[in-house]
């Protein structure tokens, strides 16, 4: 019904806000998670977040929902081929000082790059930048730095290419700092 709703709405910002709300919750639940893969939620969430991108809320929530449909395996290929990584960091860079757009998209970044062969798409299609602006932007929040720093934990775990990017991009140890 959620998804249908969505479809029949596609204009309508506080229906695209609130579904996309709703299928994160429905998200938790590991069948209902299958579920939305299946029938075209992911795809609404990423068409919501295309259509209304200056619509703090709508892509704060695709990205809330993004990451929460991650925990089903076949979701994180699907969010690939339906070009959710893109829309996470598009609205990451389109909403630089929102903090929530911030913490979701680095959180939902996290979730996808479990996933190794996204992991390695997060990198190219500019996901270590957009955290690491994150974490740079937003110094006094504590969960859009715990979230960016579990992101990029998580995006260097089997990836010596975003290992780099972090490092050039200022996410790694200071330069001139003792480590260890």
């Amino acid at each position: 019904a959620v998804v249908a709703a969505m479809w029949g709405h596609v204009g309508e910002v506080r229906v695209q806000e609130q579904g996309c709300g709703c299928l994160y919750n429905l998200s938790r639940h590991p069948v209902c998670s299958h579920e939305i893969g299946e029938v075209g939620g992911i795809a609404i969430i990423v068409s919501a977040m295309k259509r209304h991108p200056l619509e703090e809320k709508v892509q704060e929530r695709g990205c809330w929902a993004l990451g929460g449909l991650t925990g089903y395996v076949d979701n994180q290929e699907i969010i690939a081929a339906s070009e959710g990584i893109g829309a996470i960091i598009f609205a990451m860079a389109t909403h630089p000082s929102a903090e929530g757009v911030q913490g979701q998209g680095c959180a939902a970044l996290c979730s996808i790059g479990l996933h190794t062969a996204n992991c390695a798409r997060v990198g190219v299609e500019g996901g270590v930048q957009a955290v690491v602006a994150a974490i740079n932007g937003h110094k006094r929040d504590g969960l859009v730095q715990a979230a960016g720093c579990a992101a990029l934990a998580t995006l260097s775990l089997h990836n010596g290419d975003n290992v780099g990017m972090i490092h050039r991009g200022g996410g790694g140890p200071p330069a001139g700092r003792a480590r260890g």
